[in-house]
């Protein structure tokens, strides 16, 4: 079956067949949601098709006036879900639908629509206007209906419950390996390669520049071991994320140096793994000094690389 993830309205959608749904924000696709969403695509081996159902954006930014930066691109948001085995992925537009009571979001867009026969989410979900509506009540109401309901625990990693909130914190200050474990993958961003001031060329470190996409979390300033996959090989790198002060650099965007790579990558969309934080951005006394810590950092992620 080929992947679908452009069902965005209402209307988009209404299918023929019995499903097996996964229900939640979804936002990071992290270890937890990875739980939920394959526990729904376990029912694929009956017939069913295995529907991941979220939003457009999160219902807390409505609600509450939240407005949390996204942990991934939509982009790898919907390549992640395809990955851990989902056929559709539908990003319902949360004002169409904030007003339905409980039972009409069971009834309406559940069964009718997408035809559910077996639901998943976790422990946590709200649905229903106003979030009126929890798991339990979900259990109750597709019971009566014949639907079969699974409510997944919480996932833990290092004695607490994994968490988008607690992902950011780690991005934000800096800790990969946490964020690497509790992600299920290394945290990464992308974007396209763009016009820099071609400096690392003199340096003898050439190095693409990114900007980076603002509705996403900016990691902690400063050099990061990363990686990049580029036609099949995996290369290690060095990337600074940071506002370049040696050189009067304006705006924060990210830097990487591609370690024994020669190829040319302008105007081309790359994704960047960070591995390990290495240091804090620095503004060095001469371009000399600057020169001899990249290669430095450059010899330290290679360690970090092969060690990984």
């Amino acid at each position: 079956m080929v992947f679908s993830d452009n069902i965005e309205n209402f209307e988009d959608f209404e299918f023929k067949t019995g499903t097996s749904v996964a229900l939640g924000t979804f936002d990071g696709v992290h270890i937890g949601h990875k739980a939920v969403i394959s526990k729904a695509a376990e029912e694929k081996s009956r017939g069913l098709s295995c529907v991941v159902l979220t939003f457009s954006c999160s219902p807390k930014t409505i609600n509450k006036n939240f407005h949390p930066l996204l942990i991934t691109s939509q982009k790898e948001k919907k390549a992640t879900i395809q990955n851990i085995g989902a056929d559709y992925l539908i990003n319902l537009d949360f004002e169409n639908i904030k007003n339905y009571s409980p039972e009409e979001f069971v009834d309406i867009i559940l069964i009718e629509k997408i035809k559910a026969k077996n639901i998943v989410c976790g422990f946590n979900y709200t649905f229903g206007v106003h979030a009126s509506g929890n798991a339990e009540l979900l259990s109750s109401l597709c019971n009566e209906r014949g639907i079969s309901v699974t409510v997944c625990e919480s996932v833990m990693y290092k004695k607490l419950p994994v968490s988008s909130s607690r992902i950011r914190h780690e991005i934000k200050s800096g800790d990969m390996k946490n964020a690497k474990e509790m992600l299920g993958r290394y945290y990464s961003f992308e974007g396209m390669v763009i016009n820099g001031k071609k400096l690392g060329r003199q340096l003898g470190a050439p190095t693409i520049n990114q900007s980076l996409d603002k509705s996403c979390i900016i990691p902690r300033l400063g050099v990061y071991a990363s990686q990049i996959a580029l036609d099949d090989i995996i290369w290690p790198c060095v990337t600074n994320i940071g506002n370049r002060p040696t050189v009067g650099g304006k705006g924060t965007i990210a830097e990487t140096y591609i370690i024994g790579y020669n190829g040319d990558l302008y105007d081309k969309n790359v994704k960047v793994e960070l591995i390990q934080y290495i240091r804090e951005e620095i503004k060095f006394n001469s371009i000399i000094d600057l020169r001899n810590r990249i290669q430095e950092d450059a010899q330290i992620s290679n360690e970090i690389f092969k060690i990984k």
